[in-house]
């Protein structure tokens, strides 16, 4: 049910963001944050991932070039050791049709495979370079 109705919400923020940019001269929308979206583990619909691909959407992540740190799941838990689950993130940048990626990038501190100092929060920041075509 959960991801039904994340499912519902994202296809809201898609046209909440389109409606804005068609009144904001066409100026891009990134979509990127906390989707708390994945399959595995016993998840077999990816609401918002649905949504995002049907808008024509690309997870950045997928479709980079260069790659840094993809191996962890953006979301820690706030264990010492970053949970390792290739391709299993709960955070995304999105990019529209016409954007190229040219890097994403989880942000996590580690020495020697372990998170160094605080852990800030529950979920690792995700970023991506996006070129957008405007």
């Amino acid at each position: 049910a959960a991801n039904n109705e994340r499912y519902t919400e994202t296809k809201r923020l898609i046209a909440f963001g389109r409606q804005w940019s068609a009144h904001h001269n066409h100026l891009p929308v990134v979509y990127a944050g906390d989707f708390n979206s994945h399959t595995g583990g016993g998840v077999t619909f990816d609401g918002p991932g649905v949504a995002m691909r049907r808008a024509h959407f690309m997870n950045s992540k997928a479709v980079s070039p260069t790659r840094k740190q993809g191996k962890y799941n953006s979301g820690n838990l706030y264990s010492r050791i970053p949970p390792a689950h290739k391709g299993r993130n709960e955070d995304y940048v999105w990019a529209a049709p016409g954007e190229k990626v040219t890097f994403w990038r989880e942000v996590l501190s580690l020495s020697h495979g372990r998170f160094a100092g605080t852990i800030p929060s529950d979920h690792n920041p995700v970023v991506a370079d996006l070129l957008l075509p405007y």
